[in-house]
């Protein structure tokens, strides 16, 4: 089965940042199939000409229209000749012609993905047309920002240049979104956004107000602030920032949304991270505790080390002084794993450091006075677990 790696690379004629650009889009183009309740489909022409499917998105605020997954199939040839004037176009192309996918009535949209002065495929926008019949303000509201999004594929706005992949949890659609107007004014907020502002503290009804200004309130004297903070607050730029207050945790993403002539509002995504921070904090408080631990029975097993090589050296018997020595260095050699242990998190170990540590002691050990040794190491190891 092909993946689209191996699709792209029927494509000779691509370069590399055409490659580049087109795993931007498909890495952050599940916004834009939650936003508008819809499957999302890239289409490219291999090498022979044929269009065929390069990958597939599908919604997670909605169910899915296709159930198997369509990447490497070849579309059919009665497409074509929409596929190709879809090709030609330089914006959002509208099918005309209704269809059928698992049994649902669906119509077709066409964004042609256009980079560097060329166009590079199809995002193929899979509208189910029931859902379009009763819609409330949740949905209008989603579907509008969803399809701003979408029109920003064919004037190279998105994916955005400076694509957010910085925290581990990103804000996604259903944790909820708050819709911007160009001033950074709440149009609109999504009852989960409304819930992550309750857990910090905000007693506001949101829509009507700034949102910075509500961010702001929550904050007090001396809170350390993301300097991304107001940039997602107000919608300007395509960053991802983190909001703690009330001793809660909100992760935030600005999708500013763009015309042919700029800047029209933005979409700041919201999660609840409160638990998931809590989590990570437990976490490196028991990485501190273990590293600890190691560290105090190092420090106890070289100071029985110490005692042992002192007592070797009062003994008179040769053959006491012989069994105290390999008990010292035992439990020399035990203190070097519990010292490399305390210095990670991972209960990983360097095996080639330690080992080289135990035999440079080894070799001091068995040298006579008028002797000499060195030690060559070849090839490496790696890391080994503590067990």
């Amino acid at each position: 089965m092909a993946d689209f790696s191996h699709i792209l690379t029927t494509r000779p004629d691509f370069d590399d940042e055409d490659r580049e650009w087109l795993h931007h889009l498909v890495a952050d183009w599940q916004v834009i199939a939650d936003l508008s309740f819809a499957d999302l489909l890239l289409i490219l022409q291999n090498g022979e000409g044929k269009y065929i499917i390069a990958e597939q998105c599908r919604p997670s605020t909605v169910m899915s229209l296709r159930a198997d997954d369509v990447v490497g199939d070849v579309v059919d040839e009665e497409m074509s000749a929409e596929l190709d004037a879809a090709m030609a176009s330089e914006s959002v192309f509208r099918s005309t012609v209704l269809r059928t996918v698992g049994g649902s009535t669906v119509c077709n949209v066409y964004a042609p993905v256009r980079h560097n002065g060329k166009t590079l495929g199809l995002v193929v926008r899979e509208t189910n047309m029931a859902t379009r019949e009763s819609n409330g303000r949740y949905e209008s509201e989603s579907i509008s920002a969803g399809k701003q999004l979408y029109e920003m594929i064919p004037r190279g706005q998105f994916p955005y240049r400076n694509p957010i992949m910085n925290q581990r949890h990103n804000a996604r659609v259903a944790d909820g979104f708050i819709v911007l107007t160009v001033d950074g004014i709440v149009r609109y907020a999504s009852p989960n956004a409304i819930s992550c502002f309750r857990r910090l503290g905000s007693v506001s009804t949101m829509q009507g107000e700034y949102l910075s200004e509500i961010g702001t309130k929550l904050l007090r004297e001396n809170d350390p602030v993301l300097e991304t903070l107001p940039l997602v607050l107000s919608g300007k730029a395509a960053v991802d920032s983190e909001l703690d207050a009330n001793k809660s945790a909100v992760s935030m993403r600005s999708l500013p949304l763009m015309d042919a002539n700029g800047r029209v509002g933005a979409v700041v995504l919201c999660r609840d991270v409160t638990e998931l921070r809590r989590r990570e904090k437990e976490l490196q408080t028991k990485d501190a505790t273990i590293s600890e631990i190691h560290h105090r029975v190092k420090n106890n097993l070289q100071a029985v080390s110490a005692l042992l090589r002192l007592q070797a050296r009062k003994t008179k018997s040769e053959e006491v002084k012989k069994e105290l020595k390999e008990a010292q260095r035992r439990v020399q050699t035990i203190a070097m794993v519990h010292e490399g242990l305390s210095q990670t998190a991972d209960e990983i170990v360097d095996y080639d450091k330690v080992i080289s540590s135990l035999l440079k002691m080894a070799v001091d050990l068995a040298t006579m006075r008028d002797q000499h040794i060195d030690i060559d190491f070849i090839g490496r190891f790696g890391m080994m677990p503590a067990q």
